[in-house]
């Protein structure tokens, strides 16, 4: 997947954002509104306020009666009613945020969690994920100030260009020629560093993945030992210095654009000067509005520059705002509507099923067809890339089949919704999350209505063998609070099968349980899962075939078929892939006896 910022427009998002701040900003948005007309028309009523004051004082002097005062009064007036309107700005600031994030935050957490889980391993969703970050309303809040202030200069420009006109037509054109120079240049240089930015993505993601290994505890770590911390670092230098090099070279090329563009701006004000310079020698203009027309153009000067990078700011903004609008695009998960139904005895079938993964044609399932109850236990065994633990994704609603079906109770998984999906089957993946919460958080969130049912947390640690975390279920885990228990491989492991058992599911999956227990706990585990068959069924998956040879059934698969089945002693007979991987453990734990 690549993206592409020529496929929206600025234009358009701007319409874009100022809707959905009309939307769901209404109150702030009148405010920004009134605050922007007095701030607009304020550079030329002060000009043309300023202009007759100077011509009444200049009366006044020759003992004519005039309105100093008024013009006086307006101009003070017009100051205060200027700085009022600016005074606003943080309070309207502050009321967009908190509507915005009354509004976008819910939209954006609900958008994640129903973002299929196949996309999150692709790279480059993954990037686009990051791009909007977690607070995406900040973006449409500081575009809305953008293009309030963008509409704001604007109509200041018009009403300046009118002064210049009383002076010269062919001024009032140029300048507006030079505006159109300097806005498209900012916005081209825009879209130039845009696009560079785009292209980096791939090297910041190797950057960021690198200053993880530097500074997660359990690289570092295994980096000092392997005396390797040095070798990353430069690692990280090297496309660092390399990501900065590409970023200046091509920031200089971008400022052409610019240079041009402030050229003709200066040409134009030096013409300005001249021919004001001209008309006042040969008294064709006053001096009230010779200095009128001066303050107006230094005004122009500083609106058009700010206009112009207000614009290519905008632009900027518009990378943002087209990675959220692709963000909202992903697909989401279809969730279905079909209950559980009431059976003593469930099962769960795959028939028929072929998979393989987004991007890649080799196919890691093929042609699988298996069945499993909740009375027995089931154990699937194989070679390193048998596809083992793709199965388990493909149950739990991860994946969907390329061909063939996967059925919970004669109902496909795709029709379950996935609250009732997750309260059939419970899993425990090899690589388990390790929660630095408390004893009782890390068992509850297996079902967690029941977080203050202390009898049966401590059940759950009792078959998980973790029972010696029971004494305090609020004791704290890990290194996060200062009196946190760390805890070892194991016992992580153990809290996590722990966090299964609790859970109402029928089904418990167990992807290598034990490969960070002992063979004495590994052998305890087993036996303590005996008493939970026939209230859930057990699908174990694992190297160590300890587990199979007490399982019901063994499933042995080869690059995603499957080539065995039976049990212990009928697998040992058969004298295939299962005895040889049998035999052959057996004989390396004898050697290393």
């Amino acid at each position: 997947m690549s993206f592409d910022t020529r496929k929206g427009s600025v234009l358009k998002d701007s319409v874009g954002v100022l809707k959905v701040i009309h939307k769901y900003c209404r109150i702030p948005f009148r405010l920004r509104i009134c605050q922007i007309l007095v701030m607009s028309v304020k550079p030329a009523l002060s000009v043309l306020i300023l202009e007759k004051l100077i011509d009444n004082t200049q009366l006044l002097m020759c003992q004519e009666k005039n309105s100093v005062m008024l013009w006086m009064f307006l101009l003070i007036s017009l100051s205060i009613l200027y700085s009022v309107a600016i005074s606003m700005e943080s309070y309207i600031s502050i009321l967009l945020e908190k509507k915005l994030n009354e509004s976008f935050s819910e939209q954006i957490l609900e958008k994640y969690l129903r973002i299929p889980y196949q996309c999150f391993e692709e790279p480059e969703i993954q990037d686009l994920i990051n791009k909007v970050g977690s607070q995406p309303q900040n973006i449409f809040s500081t575009l809305f100030l953008h293009i309030t202030n963008i509409i704001s200069m604007v109509i200041s420009i018009v009403t300046l260009i009118f002064v210049f006109l009383r002076v010269s037509v062919l001024l009032g054109v140029i300048f507006l020629i030079v505006i159109f120079v300097m806005v498209n240049g900012n916005i081209k240089a825009t879209e130039y560093l845009n696009s560079m930015y785009l292209e980096q993505t791939h090297e910041e993601r190797k950057m960021g993945y690198l200053y993880s290994l530097l500074s997660e505890k359990h690289s570092v770590m295994e980096l000092r030992i392997f005396d390797a911390i040095s070798y990353i670092k430069e690692k990280w230098n090297n496309i660092n210095a390399k990501i900065l090099k590409e970023r200046i070279l091509k920031t200089i090329y971008s400022e052409k654009y610019k240079i041009v563009s402030n050229l003709g701006l200066l040409g134009w004000v030096m013409g300005l000067i001249s021919i004001l310079a001209f008309k006042l020698y040969y008294n064709q203009i006053s001096v009230a509005m010779f200095t009128s027309i001066i303050t107006s153009a230094t005004s122009a000067v500083g609106l058009s520059k700010a206009f112009a990078e207000s614009v290519a700011d905008i632009s900027r903004k518009h990378l943002n705002i087209f990675c959220y609008e692709e963000f909202m695009k992903l697909p989401e998960i279809e969730y279905g509507v079909e209950k559980v139904q009431n059976k003593e005895r469930h099962f769960i079938e795959f028939e028929n099923v072929f998979f393989s993964y987004p991007n890649h044609d080799k196919e890691i399932i093929q042609n699988l067809s298996l069945s499993f109850y909740t009375d027995e236990h089931l154990a699937i065994v194989g070679k390193n890339g048998a596809g083992k633990s793709t199965l388990i994704k493909l149950l739990l609603g991860l994946y969907e089949p390329s061909k063939g079906r996967i059925l919970i109770d004669g109902i496909e998984i795709q029709a379950y919704r996935k609250q009732e999906l997750n309260k059939i089957v419970a899993v425990v993946f090899q690589d388990y999350k390790e929660y630095k919460l408390t004893v009782r958080e890390n068992v509850a969130f297996g079902n967690i209505s029941k977080i203050n049912d202390d009898a049966r947390i401590r059940e759950a640690m009792t078959i998980g063998m973790i029972h010696e975390l029971g004494a305090d279920l609020d004791k704290s885990l890990g290194r996060i609070e200062q009196d946190g228990q760390d805890l070892s491989g194991g016992q992580w492991q153990r809290l996590a099968i722990s966090r299964a058992c609790f859970s109402d599911a029928q089904f418990i999956v167990l992807d290598e349980p034990t490969a960070a227990l002992d063979p004495i706990a590994e052998n305890e585990l087993y036996k303590n899962f005996l008493h939970v068959k026939g209230m859930k069924g057990c699908l174990i998956i694992s190297h160590r075939l300890a587990s199979a040879k007490i399982s019901d059934r063994i499933i042995v698969l080869e690059q995603g078929t499957k080539i065995e089945e039976g049990t212990h002693e009928q697998l040992m007979e058969l004298q295939g892939l299962y005895y040889e991987m049998f035999s052959a453990q057996k004989e390396w734990y004898k050697k290393n006896d």
